[in-house]
């Protein structure tokens, strides 16, 4: 089948002219803009208002890049390796505090990573930023709450229920966080170094509570807890009473605790403190930082670098990412939208 041929707009324009009237007046047609002209002038723009933000559904749907390759290929990635190779079946999956800055943080941010950046010598490999895509379009940076885990198909309904759940009944609420300083961090493997920052201890304590909330629903799925090495203690005090539709949650559900809400997390007497883990991941670099580079990077002082000083980082919602979906948990507002067992 052929394609149907549609004329251009100058075309037209020249028909329905020709069909006039002599003593019509002619339709002049429009002057195509050129690359080189200078956008129309808006109002409001030019008095600085800003436009209107984008819903947060938008940055959820367009969050996962396209996939180049059926099979794991660093030549791809800048050099990265897959940590656990793909198998049809299973879906990785993260648990994370996500951060949009504004354009006055992304300037500052990039301002820090050039001039680590210029402390590097020219032995090492570059420094990669995780602020923008290949493109240039601006990436959303995010603090980690889980490690990178794998779930089959038939457990990521649970699972986001079960996550659901927790963090309804956890009392956290929407909260801020203030950066302290650079520094770096490496991944389990040692595989590649990351350039981040430092954040200070909320004042009640959020990341801990949601830290903990999130590992104890992910070892109940066995998988291993961030930041803490002993994942079994933590699955046996997790929400035995949840009611799911998979036989796999049946079995999770024998241990009693007594006067506890079903499907709760329960806060430990003796929960520890992970806040010094806890950071933003700016840029990253294959193999470690040299010495030399390791101390100029702990000597950066954030509120120089940062200009206008560190900024308030404020998180109102929690997000688990299976595969391509993702789903927001917001963190309720009022007393009445939670069950506190927190105490």
């Amino acid at each position: 089948m052929s394609l149907v041929e549609y004329s251009d707009s100058d075309s037209e324009l020249e028909i329905d002219n020709a069909e006039l009237p002599a003593n019509s007046e002619k339709i002049r047609p429009k002057r195509k803009r050129s690359l080189t002209d200078e956008p129309p002038k808006n109002k409001k723009l030019a008095a600085g208002t800003d436009l209107p933000p984008l819903p947060r559904e938008f940055h959820d749907l367009y969050a996962s890049a396209s996939r180049v390759s059926t099979k794991d290929d660093p030549s791809l990635h800048g050099g990265r390796k897959r940590g656990v190779p793909h198998i049809a079946g299973n879906w990785p999956t993260h648990i994370y505090l996500e951060w949009h800055p504004v354009t006055t943080e992304l300037d500052a941010l990039s301002n820090i990573i050039s001039t680590v950046q210029s402390h590097c010598s020219l032995e090492e490999p570059p420094i990669q930023t995780l602020l923008y895509s290949d493109l240039g379009a601006c990436i959303p940076l995010h603090i980690s709450l889980s490690k990178p885990i794998h779930l089959l198909t038939d457990q990521r309904e649970e699972f986001t229920e079960l996550f659901t759940k927790s963090i309804k009944r956890s009392g956290v609420r929407p909260f801020d966080v203030a950066s302290t300083s650079v520094d770096w961090a490496a991944n389990e493997d040692k595989t590649r170094w990351f350039l981040v920052l430092r954040l200070a201890k909320p004042s009640n304590d959020q990341l801990n509570l949601l830290l903990h909330v999130s590992n104890q629903v992910t070892a109940r799925f066995g998988k291993d807890a961030l930041y803490d090495a002993d994942s079994k203690a933590i699955a046996d005090e997790v929400i035995p009473n949840f009611k799911s539709r998979s036989s796999r949650a049946a079995r999770f559900r024998g241990n009693q605790i007594s006067g506890q809400n079903a499907g709760s997390i329960p806060k430990k007497q003796n929960q520890k403190d992970y806040s010094s883990f806890f950071h933003i991941s700016l840029a990253w670099k294959l193999g470690q930082p040299s010495p030399e580079l390791l101390e100029r990077t702990n000597l950066l002082d954030v509120k120089t670098l940062m200009r206008e000083g560190p900024p308030r980082i404020k998180f109102d919602a929690v997000k688990i990412k299976i595969g391509n979906s993702i789903a927001s948990i917001i963190l309720p507002t009022k007393a009445e939208e939670t069950e506190n067992f927190l105490v």
